[in-house]
């Protein structure tokens, strides 16, 4: 089997100091990319300068691409075509890899064409940190279909391998659509392998990235936002298919019903943060994501009137 690796990272000009980061860790790893694909949503003659001096210095063969502010969804699949090995792996720009990362992608990839790492945020302010930390853990512990097989529905972009001629067959390309909201592109992506191979997602809890979290009120709530108008275009997007893959898969729908209502690791990681935390935090914790629920409500509700709103403009001029 081939095990020449291209690691693909999107990311934008101003994040160099993160991307910096992660490509340290890269450069501790054993084995090492064969090509390091970084796709800058970015054209400025100082990030080429950067992207240069920083191959010199860490001695890893990085392949640059710049491209207008687009979104990770066209990064990622520029990163796809241009990449020149069957083994892809997948980072963000502000995710550090542990030591054994591609060791064990490796090693899943020979048994399955797409492999999910899992996430854990590393606390800048660790307030918010907290706040996703638990969302993401119940979350990704919500999809898990099968443990013992590590079999899950979510899909999580952050971290995952995939094969070039998988892609290829399936034509499993990111869906720019998603591009506007940054987010929700993988869930897309997830559940498209899955009706269209039939197979869940394999989960490799060896392959794990350190993920910085959002730092601030401002931006942890933009992203709360900005989830809420993505799940309400997934969902009018690809409800009917959802419906089909619960209706032909009842086992599914039963266990997502089960581990909503009764997930025992998630019970016991609250009732751990309640033992070890002050009351107070906990309270305004509490109060923080129900607040992070009403905003993905807003943004719910504000997708689908803005649809409707476009959807009248259009008829009304049609008429004329």
């Amino acid at each position: 089997m081939e095990k020449k690796i291209s690691l693909i990272i999107p990311t934008c000009g101003k994040r160099m100091a993160l991307i910096k980061k992660s490509l340290m860790r890269i450069k501790e790893l054993n084995p090492k990319p064969s090509e390091i694909i970084i796709v800058d949503n970015s054209s400025k003659s100082e990030q080429k300068i950067f992207y240069s001096d920083l191959s010199n210095k860490l001695h890893l063969p990085i392949k640059v691409f710049f491209e207008k502010r687009k979104g990770s969804t066209y990064a990622r699949n520029l990163g796809i075509k241009m990449a020149s090995y069957n083994n892809l792996f997948f980072i963000d720009d502000d995710c550090i890899v542990n030591k054994n990362w591609l060791k064990e992608g490796i090693k899943e990839l020979k048994k399955n064409h797409l492999v999910m790492g899992i996430s854990k945020n590393i606390p800048r302010y660790s307030f918010f940190s907290l706040i996703e930390n638990l969302q993401t853990r119940f979350f990704m512990n919500l999809g898990i279909v099968n443990k013992k097989k590590g079999l899950t529905i979510f899909f999580d972009s952050k971290n995952f391998a995939v094969k070039k001629s998988f892609i290829f067959k399936y034509k499993l390309y990111f869906n720019n659509q998603f591009s506007r909201f940054s987010i929700f592109e993988d869930i897309d992506y997830g559940l498209r392998s899955i009706l269209k191979t039939k197979k869940l997602i394999k989960i490799s809890k060896k392959m794990v990235v350190y993920h910085f979290g959002r730092d601030n009120l401002f931006s942890h709530l933009k992203r709360e936002f900005n989830k809420g108008e993505a799940f309400s275009f997934f969902l009018n997007y690809r409800l009917p298919q959802i419906l089909n893959l619960f209706n032909k898969n009842p086992k599914i729908k039963f266990y997502l019903f089960k581990i909503f209502l009764f997930d025992n690791k998630f019970k016991k990681m609250i009732s751990y943060s309640i033992k070890k935390i002050n009351k107070n935090i906990i309270i305004i914790l509490i109060f923080f994501l129900l607040i992070d629920f009403f905003i993905n409500l807003i943004g719910f509700y504000y997708f689908l009137l803005k649809n409707k709103i476009n959807s009248f403009i259009i008829n009304l001029s049609n008429k004329r």
